[in-house]
């Protein structure tokens, strides 16, 4: 069982931990006025989880603007590769990821946050896709009960594999989990993965 973490501005520079097998760490994200635009937090985490000859398994990821007046998906999915590519440039080649759900369904006082109009959701999840995803795999990640509303049997042709972020079993028509986000410790998303490095990299379009 590999112990993996997953980073972004949210995270203080020292906050996580780097005796981890894999992390994945936010490089961009949409906003909901249109605009795309990079996690200025990401050279900091990275930097720190490549120090010292470590090198765990690495993942950048965007996460996707999903409203009626966020941008594209295409376009995003443009910016977070250039975004992907400066980095990997210092870094080393990265998995690609995709993070797309709504934060939380209720606000401070309990009132409901109504999630954004399912078909806009489905089309920018399908518009990254198809920009994103031809040349390598891109995990997607999300609550199973947000991308079960997508109805999508086979989004991202089948080669961007389910991350879930609430308990098993996975809806259908996903058939397991990938890797399975276990909580909230000193700050951090904690993850795990049941597999091998191998199979992990394998899972990311990563060379073993």
């Amino acid at each position: 069982m590999l112990q993996g973490i997953d980073l972004s501005h949210h995270n203080g520079e020292h906050a996580a931990p780097l005796d981890v097998d894999f992390a994945i760490v936010r490089v961009s994200y949409g906003t909901p006025d249109g605009r795309t635009l990079p996690d200025l937090a990401a050279e900091g985490h990275l930097e720190r989880l490549t120090s010292g000859g470590r090198r765990p398994v690495l993942a950048g990821y965007h996460y996707l603007a999903t409203g009626p007046h966020g941008a594209e998906g295409e376009d995003q999915a443009a910016f977070f590769l250039r975004r992907l590519g400066e980095l990997e440039a210092r870094f080393g080649l990265l998995g690609r990821a995709l993070d797309s759900e709504p934060l939380r369904n209720k606000d401070s006082a309990g009132k409901a946050i109504p999630w954004d109009p399912i078909e806009v959701v489905r089309d920018r999840v399908l518009g990254f896709a198809m920009g994103v995803s031809a040349a390598r795999p891109c995990l997607a990640y999300g609550s199973r009960e947000w991308w079960a509303r997508l109805k999508l049997k086979y989004w991202f042709a089948m080669h961007c594999p389910y991350w879930a972020a609430s308990a098993p079993p996975a809806p259908l028509p996903w058939e397991d989990i990938a890797i399975q986000q276990t909580g909230v410790v000193g700050g951090v998303d904690r993850n795990t993965f049941e597999g091998t490095r191998e199979e992990l990299r394998a899972l990311l379009g990563l060379p073993a």
